[in-house]
């Protein structure tokens, strides 16, 4: 996606070819597009696409700059960065998918009827006949549990430990493998947050010593 939009740099940048490409040690590209790895390219992305969509009659709505929609509301898309769910009448969402297909490398992945569910941005929807159901996937649920090691405990009634009971060397702070693999499960956590509310509490606490976690956080 961000090969679409050009590069916002505030100064020249280039970058050294592949070798099959290149002539001699004095060869170089001047960077021209929003290649990957460049901190500005996720912003230049969402700059080009947000003028696109301009351009179609869609704007972003002001709570969420990553939902547009027409003047009437008879359309909305979701746009995270270049997955996209469209979710309106049918006429003006193929009038706009139709226009972005000749903007941009773009495929149809599949609709969501009554009765089926389809994965978008690491969530489950599920359309039924009063309403949508929004999830997690249960794999996802797993590689956090395996990552942390809980696989072979068992279950507790609350989120976090009703007890300030201690155990000896609580408060020394991770070594480096395990502070790295503290911030991945948090991480993991955060994203589940909006479709699991129940975890909010204990994921904030736990949020609050990313820098400087101690054993005690970790188990």
């Amino acid at each position: 996606a961000f090969l679409h939009a050009m590069a916002c740099l505030q100064e020249a940048q280039f970058l050294r070819p592949p070798k099959e490409l290149r002539k001699d040690q004095f060869t170089f590209w001047k960077v021209l597009k929003a290649v990957y790895g460049l901190r500005s390219s996720p912003k230049a992305w969402q700059v080009h696409f947000r003028d696109t969509m301009k351009e179609l009659g869609l704007h972003p709505l002001q709570s969420d700059p990553n939902i547009y929609t027409n003047e009437a509301r008879s359309i909305y898309v979701l746009s995270h960065v270049d997955d996209l769910m469209f979710v309106g009448d049918d006429k003006e969402i193929l009038r706009v998918q139709r226009a972005l297909q000749e903007r941009f490398v773009m495929r149809d992945t599949e609709e969501l009827t009554e009765g089926q569910e389809i994965n978008f941005s690491g969530r489950v929807i599920r359309r039924e006949d009063n309403g949508i159901r929004i999830s997690t996937p249960k794999r996802y649920l797993g590689t956090i549990a395996y990552e942390a090691g809980l696989m072979k405990f068992t279950t507790v009634q609350t989120p976090l430990p009703t007890s300030k009971h201690a155990e000896p060397h609580d408060e020394e702070e991770l070594t480096v493998d395990e502070h790295r693999l503290y911030r991945r499960i948090i991480g993991k956590l955060q994203w589940m947050v909006p479709v699991k509310p129940d975890l909010a509490h204990a994921v904030k606490e736990l949020a609050r010593h990313l820098s400087k976690p101690t054993k005690r956080d970790m188990r």
